[in-house]
């Protein structure tokens, strides 16, 4: 059997992306904001990392959905936080803010379907259960 690697998977490697970016991003906002807002999307993006290494290697379904569902939590909170940032001017340059946006919407749309498809086979599972 071998094992399962979450850094091998894409939504696994855009996040980390988005966390490589956001660190250098960071930098600049003002000093107040570098320590509450920053530190704030920085532990999220980490922990959103976590998130998608638990919901990848585990085994109970409902456990990986109810991950997920923390998962698009955390990443409705980032999309927030990085537009924040981008009205205020904090994120210098708009193309950085464009490809920031840009990452969120696909990692957003693979968690999505992440969660799609394991909420199908729940139910499969539970449908098989059943019909035995």
């Amino acid at each position: 059997m071998t094992a399962k690697i979450a850094s091998k998977t894409e939504i696994y490697r855009k996040t980390k992306k988005f966390l490589n970016e956001v660190i250098y991003i960071i930098k600049d906002f003002p000093k107040e904001q570098r320590y509450v807002v920053g530190d704030r999307i920085e532990r999220t993006a980490i922990d959103s990392l976590h998130i998608i290494a638990r919901v990848y290697m585990g085994r109970d379904l409902k456990a990986r959905i109810a991950d997920m569902v923390e998962l698009q939590s955390n990443l409705e909170l980032l999309n927030t936080l990085i537009e924040i940032a981008g009205e205020h001017q904090w994120i210098k340059g708009k193309g950085k803010l464009a490809n920031l946006l840009l990452l969120m919407d696909s990692i957003g749309r693979q968690s999505t379907a992440w969660k799609g498809s394991l909420i199908k086979a729940l139910k499969r599972s539970e449908s098989e259960r059943s019909q035995s």
